[in-house]
């Protein structure tokens, strides 16, 4: 598998959450599958479909303060 190397810190979540979302349900021995886009703003997108047919997204982004 290659490599990507990530510069943006909210790519470098998205990445890592992605990986923690496919470990939790491998653990549990359910099927899910994990994708990453990007919005129209360009913010990374993660895409889940579950094995009972739900789809989540989630959108990665910085907190305003």
């Amino acid at each position: 598998m290659a490599t990507t190397v990530l510069s943006d810190p909210l790519e470098m979540l998205a990445e890592d959450f992605k990986e923690a979302l496919l470990r939790h349900y491998s653990f549990g021995q359910r099927k899910a599958a994990v994708s990453i886009g990007k919005t129209t703003g360009n913010s990374p997108v993660l895409s889940v479909l579950l094995e009972d047919g739900q789809r989540l997204r989630l959108t990665v982004t910085r907190a305003r303060s």
